[in-house]
């Protein structure tokens, strides 16, 4: 039996980036035997590459990040301990200094070799029992992409939880969440509302994967694709897009087009019924990664 296999995780405290790297590290975990070991990159990464060369620390086969600031220590393993090393989201650096670019399909990027597109962004999920009655809906907050209007998203929220109450609601912010609106769209509703900084850091991942019905505001692509990913009913929050097309735009044209999706626009209620096949990109990737490089560490189904 083969020794498991060793991946370096690079974080870099940016919550967005080392959830979709968390989201690839469960992949990676479904298909193979692996031992995972987290390198902050804003902590001496030179030096606990230097450690690995001495012996001190395991070596990695794989290393993965996130974000820009990851981008010099992939390398740095990739060239130093001959690691493969496997990007997320489009690099500043170019693409073909990686072994593997995982890019979702929303962002234009010269497809090469060398450079996947994936179905949104990676993220982890929670295969757990569904609540019958559990309503989840998460807002998000202004962005480049969108012309947010608090009284518009405010409107069209506090629609959804009164067209759905017998639904035991909890409304969540995050870090974009404008001041006020979280009580606005709960103020004399039955609703539970939950701060983003009063909620730990898994909290987000196991309300998803109990709620059978799951509504997340446009300009969130991130929190969009996590509540893919929980095997839930999908509603989204409508907020106008910028002048043209973006890529936030056009990620939410390609799930309305499928179904996979409802807009708030068009109605206010979700099918009472099994949510189609989950969007679990991670899974994918995962198993895809093992066998182009690491067949001998993949698992007998």
């Amino acid at each position: 039996m083969p020794t498991p296999l060793v991946i370096w995780r690079y974080v870099d405290g940016t919550p967005g980036h080392e959830k979709q790297t968390a989201g690839l590290t469960q992949g990676l975990q479904a298909h193979a035997d692996c031992t995972v070991v987290d390198v902050d990159v804003r902590d001496q990464v030179m030096a606990r590459i230097g450690q690995a060369r001495r012996g001190q620390c395991a070596k990695p086969d794989l290393v993965i990040g996130a974000g820009h600031s990851t981008h010099t220590s992939l390398l740095a393993a990739r060239f130093a301990l001959n690691a493969r090393a496997v990007v997320l989201m489009k690099p500043t650096l170019p693409t073909f200094l990686f072994d593997l670019v995982l890019v979702p399909e929303h962002d234009r990027v010269l497809l090469t070799g060398n450079v996947e597109r994936t179905a949104g962004a990676l993220c982890p999920f929670i295969d757990s029992e569904k609540e019958a009655d559990a309503g989840l809906l998460m807002l998000g907050g202004p962005s480049r992409h969108v012309r947010w209007r608090d009284e518009h998203v405010v409107a069209l929220a506090r629609t959804v939880l009164q067209d759905n109450p017998h639904r035991q609601w909890i409304v969540g912010d995050s870090r974009r969440t404008p001041v006020g609106v979280l009580t606005a769209v709960c103020d004399h509703l039955d609703a539970t509302a939950e701060h983003w900084r009063d909620t730990p850091p898994n909290w987000l991942v196991e309300r998803l994967g109990a709620s059978p019905q799951v509504w997340v505001t446009a300009d969130s692509v991130s929190m969009l694709y996590e509540a893919l990913a929980a095997n839930a009913q999908v509603g989204v929050i409508d907020v106008p897009f910028t002048t043209g097309a973006n890529k936030i735009e056009r990620s939410l044209a390609g799930l309305v087009a499928r179904r996979a999706v409802t807009l708030a626009s068009v109605s206010s209620q979700l099918p009472d019924a099994p949510p189609g096949p989950p969007i679990r990109e991670n899974l994918r990737c995962g198993e895809a990664i093992v066998r182009r490089w690491f067949s001998q560490h993949l698992r007998a189904p």
